[in-house]
């Protein structure tokens, strides 16, 4: 046999280790089935894995009405899996949002196993996180703006903002919740019709996807 044939089925075979799928509903734990390479290739930073996975708010309206430094979840936005080798998460959400306060912010996040995604730092979820990690900023408003996310009223209080989050951590086996959280400064935050993606990845062993695990604090 010839060597461009061989090197095909090399790359079929590893191309057929990654599957794409996709759940909508539920609320059950997703089980991820451990994949092995059963083949070498010249290829790197090869995806053995890889689903995608989404989660709808439900009601469709949320209101979040009292000011506060601790993040409150937004319901219908929760996405528990368990895996048994270290996964990439690609996580995003989308929504439309209004604050009815003026020059008020409002913040979203992503929680994982009821801490707070922030930089590749797990933060406890309340008031004294800035002393947990005091590296990323000497305050709990300053360390939240961090990455984006913030929604900001100016003189137009209650207008409809695109809400729009994404980030990715790398997390170990085991068995992790992830959801959506918001808060505001002063003013009621209101969230409309989010929707949670997590996309999946589990790479070979031999992968430097450069992206260590999360600091937990």
């Amino acid at each position: 046999m010839s060597a461009f044939p061989i090197i095909l089925l090399l790359f079929l075979s590893n191309t057929l280790a990654s599957e794409s799928n996709i759940t909508q509903h539920g609320t059950d734990v997703v089980e991820v089935k451990n994949v092995e390479l059963k083949q070498r290739s010249y290829s790197h930073n090869l995806i053995l894995d890889h689903s995608i996975h989404q989660r709808y708010q439900d009601p469709l309206n949320y209101y979040i009405g009292v000011p506060s430094e601790v993040f409150t979840k937004i319901p219908g936005l929760t996405f528990t899996v368990h895996h048994t080798k270290p996964m990439l998460y690609r996580l995003s959400f989308q929504a439309l949002c209004t604050v009815s306060a003026r020059n008020s912010n409002g913040f979203l996040r992503f929680l994982i196993d009821g801490r707070v995604l922030i930089s590749n730092y797990l933060l406890p979820n309340n008031d004294k996180r800035q002393t947990s990690a005091p590296e990323l900023g000497d305050s709990v408003l300053y360390i939240d703006h961090r990455g984006g996310g913030v929604l900001y009223t100016g003189d137009s209080p209650g207008a409809g903002l695109a809400c729009l989050k994404w980030d990715d951590v790398y997390m170990r086996e085991g068995t992790h919740i992830v959801e959506v959280a918001g808060r505001t400064g002063f003013g009621v935050l209101r969230v409309i019709g989010g929707q949670l993606s997590v996309d999946l990845i589990q790479y070979d062993s031999t992968a430097n996807i450069q992206l260590p695990f999360p600091i937990i604090r």
